[in-house]
């Protein structure tokens, strides 16, 4: 890959990468990587390379190419079965608390269930009656039934392990694993989705096809970002909440 030149290390990248984020290198987050290679999944192979090679150059920090899975986007729910597993998800009290909460944020925000198991309880806050998860820099509302069962969570966390994390140990894990320093393993996430019917790679693929439907033509790297808060925040929240009562 040819090297930038001076003065423009901090804009460089696939011709389609550029065109479609305006690439800022200092405003690449995992997020708007994994919305990129959900958009163009041929196109896999040559990022992987850009990615490492900013890496090596300390122009981008925290992201990491996601394992390939075949078929990858060719995995999708229709609307009545995407937004019937997300009520499913806020309101069928016979589902167990873990996969209520995960599943519910694959579908709103198109997370992978991996990082979801690794969230902290520190990135969850409360103002008055509203819940907020920060996931990247800013806070975004939570939907409420998904706010009182991340609350119930945080308070009843479901260990594991018989060793409680000692204080000092760092962030609480949402879900804590064996030992509680460490969360609960991705796969072991999936199955449990799986055995209730939750499947995690195309609900998530379809959530992602609805951020790319509303994003403006001409949208920045942090756009999506944005778009995840205005879905449970701004005017579409209106939208999305109605699907899910």
């Amino acid at each position: 890959m040819p090297r930038p030149a001076s003065g423009g290390a901090r804009r460089v990248g696939p011709p389609q990468l550029r065109q479609n984020c305006q690439l800022d290198l200092s405003a690449l987050t995992q997020e708007v990587l994994d919305l990129w290679l959900t958009t163009h999944p041929t196109r896999r192979q040559g990022i992987g390379a850009f990615v490492r090679w900013t890496l090596a150059r300390h122009l981008t920090s925290g992201i990491k190419l996601p394992s390939e899975v075949k078929a990858d986007a060719s995995h999708f729910l229709t609307e009545d079965e995407h937004y019937g597993q997300l009520r499913r998800c806020l309101n069928d009290d016979q589902l167990p608390l873990d996969v209520r909460i995960t599943g519910a944020m694959v579908r709103l925000y198109g997370m992978q269930v991996p990082r979801i198991v690794t969230l902290t309880t520190d990135r969850f806050h409360k103002e008055e009656t509203d819940w907020y998860v920060t996931f990247d820099r800013e806070p975004v509302l939570l939907p409420p039934k998904l706010g009182r069962l991340i609350e119930e969570q945080i308070r009843h966390p479901a260990r594991v392990s018989m060793l409680e994390q000692l204080p000092g140990d760092g962030p609480r894990y949402l879900w804590p694993g064996r030992p509680a320093s460490r969360p609960i393993g991705g796969g072991w996430a999936h199955t449990r989705l799986k055995r209730h019917g939750l499947p995690s790679l195309s609900a998530r693929n379809t959530a992602m096809t609805e951020f790319v439907a509303e994003l403006p033509r001409s949208s920045s790297a942090i756009s999506w970002a944005s778009t995840s808060a205005r879905r449970t925040s701004g005017p579409g929240s209106r939208r999305t909440a109605g699907r899910t009562t």
